[in-house]
């Protein structure tokens, strides 16, 4: 589900809308930013970008999302509706296209909540996966990170097999 298709499929619901085609406006990508914080800059953007638009004479009416995990993945789900709110309180309604967001039922309420714990909880899984990963490649020998950290070089030894890490330093 890379940023290409998350894109195509919400283009595509917005596309289908029976009474009218709804257009896109604008696109906002988060590239490599965990869900986990709220105060993100393409989400703050947007939300900046709606406040502007929706003072003119531009009503932008939907904030069109594939799940809502691409809101937010959160350790607190208060921080999520808040979040939610912020965006709502714009006269902008969230609409989530693989799954109907509802929000105006106790059941739908409750399934929301839900969807946000599972996207929480799949971030700390994902994180876990990558400490384990970089904890066994140490226990085998290798290295934790794929590159070098900041500030240093990596040289191979002369043989080609092994390789060290030396601080960069201008000779």
């Amino acid at each position: 589900h890379g940023l290409e298709s998350q894109e195509m499929v919400c283009r595509e619901w917005c596309k289908r809308q029976n009474e009218f085609e709804i257009e896109v406006v604008k696109v906002f990508r988060e590239e490599g930013v965990s869900g986990k914080f709220m105060d993100r800059k393409s989400m703050n953007d947007a939300i900046r970008f709606l406040e502007k638009e929706n003072k003119k004479y531009t009503k932008i009416h939907y904030f069109v999302v594939t799940d809502a995990d691409r809101i937010a993945r959160p350790d607190d789900i208060a921080e999520a509706f808040n979040l939610e709110q912020t965006i709502e309180a714009l006269g902008v309604k969230i609409v989530t296209v693989n799954n109907k967001r509802d929000t105006e039922t106790d059941e739908g309420k409750f399934l929301h909540t839900i969807q946000y714990a599972v996207a929480g909880l799949e971030r700390r899984k994902i994180l876990r996966r990558i400490m384990n990963g970089k904890l066994s490649r140490l226990k085998n020998g290798g290295r934790p990170f794929p590159a070098p950290p900041l500030g240093y070089i990596r040289e191979k030894s002369p043989d080609g097999k092994e390789s060290a890490d030396y601080i960069d330093a201008i000779k």
